[in-house]
């Protein structure tokens, strides 16, 4: 069985997903825009605040990509293994 949540802000394609450091969501990073037909440099986070999906929502986050990004690799390094 799928369960739809709710749909990206933009149609990306070619983005990549993390876990958050904190594993209380995932991060879409970049990708291109189909629609405006651009490649993004933008990052979205979608977090639920409840156990229940409607209260699950995709927040732009402040952070940008310096370049454009799409059809790359992503991981998830830790502050401590990235030496912050």
């Amino acid at each position: 069985m799928i369960i739809s949540g709710p749909e990206l802000p933009l149609p990306l394609e070619g983005a990549k997903t993390v876990q958050t450091q904190n594993k209380d969501g995932v991060i879409v990073i970049a990708g291109y825009d189909n629609v405006s037909e651009t490649v993004s440099t933008s990052l979205f986070k979608f977090s639920c605040s409840g156990a229940d999906l409607s209260t699950c929502s995709w927040t732009l986050m402040k952070h940008k990509l310096k370049k454009t990004k799409h059809y790359f690799t992503a991981i998830s390094v830790t502050s401590s293994l990235a030496g912050c």
